[in-house]
């Protein structure tokens, strides 16, 4: 796992590695050995999380919860995901939900220490961590500044401090994250021309809108819709099949969780 740290695996330990994270796995010759796993990408799954959840993921989930973290065998993460892995082909939405369960499980406990604390008065402050704590992501780009301001009851110049605040990035800066998540989503999703999902998600130029696309997830649009067309479900093992940002090959920016089985010679 670099840096000289080593550790052994036994059967049914469970493994997550952070986007960042590189390492090697060695197995003994003597022995055959079946690795499960799959990628969760929270960049495809725009409209899942509030606001306050996708900026965790963003901006805080690498810090929160390190490079690598292990879960011994027997421990309720790894029989939950031994569990997932092990259902049949005709129970695939179960399973991709099932891994879902146990991505929001293994995150919860980092989640929870970056959670704001609770605003108790009546004030534009708390209508706006309303806002953050409930409202989609993708909810959130079809509002405008004004608009949220008004909901909030305060002046926009002010609901823009608030948001600066919390997410230490400018509004504009926040919602082209987030129309960028969209558009990725609907590259994977639909077979609509790309210059159609630009302007569909705030782009009206196909230069900038594939620039900033490029600088966000380090590939073109057209690059991000072969890779994940070319994963199709149906060329995967049950435990990695992808759906709605579960995924079997490793990428950039994905969450790689995986266990070991030994099996005996």
């Amino acid at each position: 796992m670099g840096a000289g740290r080593f550790r052994s695996l036994a059967e049914g330990d469970l493994v997550v590695f952070a986007p960042r994270a590189r390492g090697i796995i060695r197995a003994s010759k003597l022995n055959e050995v079946l690795l499960q796993g799959f990628c969760f990408a929270p960049e495809l799954l725009g409209g899942l999380f509030t606001l306050s959840e996708r900026h965790f993921f963003e901006c805080c989930a690498a810090e929160a919860f390190g490079d690598v973290r292990f879960f011994p065998a027997g421990s309720p993460v790894s029989e939950r995901f031994a569990a997932g892995a092990s259902r049949e082909e005709a129970q695939a939405f179960v399973q991709r939900a099932e891994l879902l369960g146990l991505a929001a499980k293994v995150f919860e406990e980092p989640m929870a220490r970056r959670r704001p604390a609770a605003v108790l008065r009546a004030s534009a402050q708390r209508r706006c961590q309303e806002i953050i704590t409930g409202m989609p992501d993708t909810e959130f780009i079809k509002y405008s500044l004004e608009e949220l301001a008004g909901h909030c009851r305060c002046r926009p110049r002010q609901f823009s401090r608030l948001l600066r605040k919390h997410f230490r990035t400018s509004d504009q800066e926040w919602r082209t994250r987030l129309r960028l998540i969209k558009a990725g989503q609907l590259l994977c999703e639909t077979t609509q021309y790309i210059a159609r999902i630009a302007m569909a998600t705030g782009f009206r130029d196909l230069r900038v809108f594939s620039s900033k696309f490029k600088e966000r997830f380090g590939m073109t649009p057209s690059r991000w819709r072969q890779k994940w067309k070319r994963q199709s479900p149906a060329d995967r093992p049950a435990a990695g099949k992808r759906a709605a940002g579960v995924s079997a090959a490793p990428a950039k920016g994905n969450w790689v969780s995986g266990s070991t089985t030994v099996t005996q010679s």
